[in-house]
C-alpha cells in the first residue's frame, strides 16, 4: 500500500526527494529523465523520452524503448523480447516460443519441455507434434518435414535434394526410402544395409555397426573406397587420400589432397592432414586455414587467417588474438578467476576493453564512450545475451559498488545496495548517503547541501550564499 501512495508523488514532474532505503525520486533536467527508487533497492523505475524501464527486483524488470519491449520474470526464468514484426518468449528451461511476422504469414514455433511439444506457420501452413506419442513437423532439424508416431517406433523424414524423397522408419532397425535419388536404400538392423545413389555413391554395411564397405565420390577424378571393422580399423582411400583409424577414436592417420583450395587449383600439391595418437591426449590438424596442434593437458596452439590461441595447463591459462571486424582482439585469461581483453581498431575510434577479477571486480570500457565497473562481480564470464539480464536483476543486491556512463557522458554510481549513489553530467552533479545527506549541483542554479531530508540547507547561487531550514528560505 506504501508504494501504491508513494508512485503518484514520485512522478511529479518537480519532485525532487532524497530519503532512501524509503524513497528516492529526483528529475535530470538535461536528458529530460526522472529517476525513482521505492524500498530501495527493491522498485526501481526511470523514464525519459523513447525509453522506460521500471523493476521489482529481483523479480520483475520490464524495458521499452524505441526498438523493443523487454520483460523478465525471476530471470532467467522467463523473458520475453518484441521488436516490430517479431517476438520471443521463454519459460526456461520449459517453453520456448517465437513468432515472426512474414508477408506470406506468421511463422511460429513452441517448443515445451519434458513432453515436447511444437506447432506452429510455416508461411500460413500450420503443423504440430508432441513428442515422443506424435505429430508433423516442417523445417525441424535440416529436414523439410518430420512425421513420427511413437517415436522411435515410426518416424518418417521428408527432404528435397534435385527431387523429393521421404525416409521411412519402423523403430530403429527398419527403414527404407521412397522416391528420389535414394530409391534403392533401406536397412535391416543389425543384419544389412544400403545407402545407394547411383553414380554418387553406394555404402553398406553388414552386422551393424561392424562391418563396412563403401564407395563413394563415383563421380569424381578421386573414386573412393571405405572398408571397416568397427572399433579395430577403418582404411578409406583414394588416389588423393589415405585415412586409417585404429581403435576408434585413439589413433587417426590422415592425409588428403585436393584438387582446389579457396577456389583455386591446388598447384603446389598440399597437403590436408590431422593426426590422433591416444586421443584425446595427442592431436595435430593442419590445412591452407588453420593449424592446431595438442599435447593435452599442458599445451594447445590453434592458428588461422581470423585466430591465433595458445592454452596452457588445460583449460586454465589462454592467450588469444582475434581478427574482428575493423580491429584485432588480444585477450588473456586464467579460468576463471582472471579475464582480460582489448579490442584495438583500425580506424579513429577508441578501444573496447574488459578485466575481471572473479569474483570481486569486472569494468567493461566501450569505444563509443560506455563504461560499466563493479564490486563484487560473481558473473564468471563476461555478461552477455541471458547474462546481461540475471545481472540487471540480481545484481542490486551482490554489487558492493557500481558504475556506468552512458554513451552521452552521462554517469551514475551506487554503493551499499543503493543506500549511497550519485549522478553527473555536463550540467548537473548530486550526490546522496540515505536520508542523511545530500549534494546537488546544477550550473545555471548553483550549489546546494541538505542535511537530514532538507531540515537544513545551505549553499550558493548566482546571488550569493543560500540558507534555508526545512520548507523556508531564511538567506537567498
Amino acid at each position: 500500500m506504501l508504494l501504491v501512495a508513494l508512485l503518484p508523488l514520485a512522478a511529479c514532474g518537480s519532485l525532487d526527494i532524497e530519503a532512501r532505503p524509503l524513497v528516492s525520486t529526483y528529475p535530470i533536467s538535461l536528458f529530460d529523465r526522472r529517476e525513482t527508487s521505492v524500498f530501495t533497492p527493491i522498485f526501481d523505475h526511470s523514464t525519459e523520452p523513447l525509453r522506460t524501464e521500471w523493476a521489482i527486483h529481483p523479480v520483475f524488470r520490464r524495458v521499452r524503448d524505441e526498438k523493443k519491449l523487454e520483460v523478465q520474470v525471476l530471470s532467467p526464468i522467463f523473458d520475453y523480447v518484441g521488436r516490430p514484426r517479431r517476438s520471443n518468449w521463454k519459460i526456461f528451461p520449459l517453453v520456448f516460443y517465437e513468432n515472426v511476422e512474414r508477408p506470406q504469414g506468421n511463422d511460429w514455433d513452441l517448443a515445451a519441455f519434458p513432453i515436447l511439444y511444437m506447432g506452429g506457420g510455416d508461411a500460413g501452413e500450420g503443423y504440430f507434434g508432441l513428442f515422443p506419442i506424435g505429430g508433423y513437423l516442417r523445417n525441424f532439424a535440416s529436414y523439410d518435414s518430420v512425421t513420427f508416431v511413437l517415436w522411435p517406433l515410426y518416424y518418417s523424414v521428408t527432404k528435397r535434394v534435385t527431387e523429393e524423397r521421404t525416409n521411412y522408419n519402423i523403430t530403429p532397425l527398419f527403414g527404407w526410402t521412397s522416391g528420389g535419388v535414394l530409391e534403392d536404400s533401406y536397412h535391416i538392423y543389425p543384419f544389412y544395409g544400403q545407402s545407394v545413389w547411383k553414380g554418387k555413391y553406394d555404402k553398406r554395411t553388414y552386422l551393424f555397426p561392424f562391418f563396412h564397405y563403401d564407395r563413394y565420390n563415383l563421380d569424381t577424378d578421386h573414386p573412393a573406397t571405405v572398408v571397416g571393422f568397427w572399433p579395430l580399423f577403418m582404411h578409406d582411400y583414394a588416389d588423393n587420400h589415405e585415412f586409417w583409424t585404429w581403435l576408434w577414436p585413439f589413433f587417426r592417420f590422415n592425409w588428403e589432397e585436393p584438387d582446389r583450395i579457396g577456389g583455386l587449383r591446388n598447384t603446389e600439391g598440399e597437403r590436408h592432414v590431422l593426426y590422433d595418437f591416444l586421443w584425446p591426449i595427442v592431436h595435430y590438424e593442419s590445412d591452407r586455414k588453420k593449424e592446431l596442434f595438442r599435447i593435452f593437458p599442458f599445451y594447445s596452439g590453434y592458428h588461422s587467417d581470423q585466430i591465433d590461441r595458445e592454452i596452457y595447463l588445460i583449460p586454465l591459462f589462454w592467450s588469444e588474438s582475434e581478427r574482428v571486424r575493423d580491429g584485432v582482439k588480444d585477450s588473456f585469461m586464467f579460468v576463471p578467476f582472471f579475464h582480460h581483453s582489448v579490442t584495438s581498431y583500425s580506424d579513429e575510434r577508441g578501444d573496447d576493453s574488459y578485466f575481471k577479477l572473479w569474483p570481486l571486480y569486472h569494468y567493461r570500457g566501450f569505444s563509443d564512450g560506455r563504461v560499466d565497473l563493479g564490486i563484487i562481480s560473481p558473473l564468471p564470464v563476461m555478461i552477455e545475451w541471458w547474462l546481461n539480464t540475471l545481472d540487471e536483476n540480481w545484481g542490486v543486491f551482490w554489487s558492493l559498488y557500481r558504475f556506468r556512463r552512458d554513451e552521452r557522458g552521462a554517469e551514475s554510481y551506487s554503493a551499499l545496495l543503493g543506500l549511497i549513489h550519485g549522478y553527473r553530467d555536463g550540467f548537473e552533479r548530486r550526490f546522496a548517503l540515505g536520508p542523511l545527506y545530500t549534494y546537488y549541483e546544477n550550473t545555471e542554479q548553483g550549489v546546494e547541501h541538505r542535511i537530514l531530508l532538507g531540515l537544513l540547507r545551505f549553499g550558493s547561487s548566482p546571488n550569493g550564499f543560500t540558507f534555508g531550514l526545512g520548507p523556508f528560505d531564511i538567506i537567498g
